[in-house]
C-alpha cells in the first residue's frame, strides 16, 4: 500500500497507427490504375466516362437532327424552284443584290482613283449604255464588221488614257465609235498607190522593251501622188494590221515603237497634214497604242512643218516624241544589230518587212 502511494501507475502509452507497407506489385497497380484515371479515383473515372458518352450520343443526336432539317428544307426549295419560275429569278435577284452591296461597300472603302474599282465602273457603264462587251478583233475590222467591238483590253486603254476619269473616258470611247463606223475596214483595193510608194516598213526586230517597230521612210512619200484621205486609210491599215498580228490575247496591252526617217527629204515629201493626221489618229483614236515616236535625222525644213504641228498634240504624246541625229541617240531604246543601216543601227536592210507582206512569223519574239 505504501507503495502504490509513493509511486503511481504510469499511463499507458498513446497508441500510434503504423502504417502498412504494401508489396511493390500493389504499389505499382495503383499508380498504374491512378495514371489511367488522370489522377482521379477509379469512381470518379466511371462517372466522367458515362458523361462522356452521353454528352457524344447528344450531339450525334443533335447533327443528324439538323441534316434532316437542313436536306428537308433543300427539297422544299428544288420544289418550289422547279413549280415556279419566279421563285429562281427571286433567288438571282437577291444574290445580285447581295453582290452590288459588296460592290458598294468597296467603293466607299477604297480611294476615289482606285484602279480596279474604276475598270468595273466603266465596263458596266459601257454594257449598259452600248451593250458591246465582245472581243476587239482587229482582224475583223480588217475583214469588214458592222461595228466595232470592245474587248477589256481596248476599255483599259481608254479609261488609262483620261486617267480614271469614268465621264471623260466614255466621251472618248464614243468618239472613237463614231469615227470608226466610217473606218471600219481597209482594203487594200483603197490605198493602192500608197502601197506601191513602199514607204512603210515594220522592222524584224523589237526594240529593247519588247516594242514592235514601224518605220515610215519620208523620202518615199510623194504627195503629188496620193491624197490626204488615202494616207489616213494607210496609217489605220498600218495600225489595224500590226494589232492584230501581234498586239491580241497576253499582249494586248503592248505598245508600238514608231520611226519616221526624215533623212533626204525635199517639199515634195513634207506633208504637215499627214504628220498631224497620224499624232491625231494615236492620240484621239489609238490611245496607249504609242510608246515612242523617233524623228530620225529631221533636216532644218522640216521644222518649219513641226511648229505649226505641235500645237495640237497633246502633252502626253508630245513627252513620247524624240529628235535623234545620231547613233548614241537611239542607244537607250534599241540594240544597233537589231536595227539596218540606214536609221542608225548595223543590221542589214534585210530587216525591213513590207506592211502588205507582214506576218505573224516575221518579228522575232512574238
Amino acid at each position: 500500500n505504501r507503495r502504490s502511494l509513493t509511486r503511481p501507475e504510469p499511463s499507458p502509452k498513446p497508441r500510434t497507427r503504423r502504417r502498412a507497407s504494401h508489396p511493390p506489385a500493389t504499389m505499382e497497380a495503383s499508380a498504374s490504375a491512378s495514371a489511367s484515371s488522370g489522377g482521379r479515383s477509379p469512381g470518379r473515372t466511371s462517372r466522367a466516362s458515362t458523361s462522356f458518352a452521353r454528352n457524344e450520343s447528344a450531339s450525334a443526336g443533335y447533327l443528324s437532327r439538323t441534316g434532316t432539317l437542313l436536306k428537308s428544307g433543300g427539297e422544299r426549295i428544288q420544289r418550289a424552284a422547279v413549280g415556279s419560275a419566279s421563285t429562281i429569278y427571286n433567288v438571282l435577284l437577291s444574290v445580285s443584290r447581295g453582290f452590288g452591296s459588296v460592290r458598294d461597300s468597296l467603293r466607299r472603302r477604297a480611294p476615289e482613283t482606285d484602279p480596279f474599282l474604276k475598270a468595273l465602273e466603266f465596263r458596266t457603264r459601257v454594257h449598259d449604255e452600248i451593250g458591246v462587251m465582245d472581243a476587239v478583233d482587229h482582224a475583223v475590222l480588217l475583214k469588214g464588221s458592222q461595228f466595232p467591238k470592245l474587248n477589256t483590253a481596248t476599255l483599259q486603254k481608254f479609261l488609262i488614257a483620261r486617267k480614271y476619269d469614268v465621264d471623260k473616258a466614255f466621251e472618248m470611247l464614243m468618239n472613237y465609235v463614231a469615227w470608226r463606223l466610217t473606218h471600219i475596214s481597209i482594203a487594200e483595193s483603197e490605198i493602192v498607190q500608197s502601197l506601191a510608194q513602199e514607204k512603210v516598213y515594220v522592222v524584224k526586230k523589237t526594240d529593247k522593251l519588247k516594242h514592235i517597230c514601224i518605220c515610215i521612210v519620208v523620202r518615199k512619200h510623194i504627195m503629188q501622188e496620193v491624197s490626204l484621205e488615202e494616207t489616213t486609210k494607210l496609217i489605220v491599215y498600218v495600225i489595224d494590221k500590226v494589232t492584230s498580228t501581234f498586239l491580241k490575247k497576253k499582249r494586248a496591252m503592248d505598245k508600238l515603237t514608231c520611226i519616221i526617217d526624215l533623212q533626204d527629204i525635199s517639199m515634195a515629201n513634207l506633208d504637215g497634214a499627214a504628220l498631224k493626221t497620224i499624232l491625231t489618229l494615236l492620240q484621239n483614236y489609238f490611245p496607249e497604242t504609242l510608246a515612242l515616236m523617233v524623228l530620225w535625222r529631221p533636216p532644218s525644213i522640216f521644222f518649219w512643218i513641226w511648229k505649226m504641228i505641235v500645237p495640237f498634240v497633246d502633252p502626253k504624246t508630245k513627252g513620247k516624241i524624240l529628235m535623234a541625229y545620231k547613233k548614241k541617240d537611239l542607244e537607250k531604246h534599241f540594240e544597233e544589230k537589231n536595227l539596218p543601216g540606214s536609221i542608225g543601227g548595223t543590221g542589214s536592210e534585210d530587216l525591213f518587212v513590207r506592211i502588205q507582206d507582214l506576218q505573224s512569223a516575221d518579228v522575232d519574239g512574238y
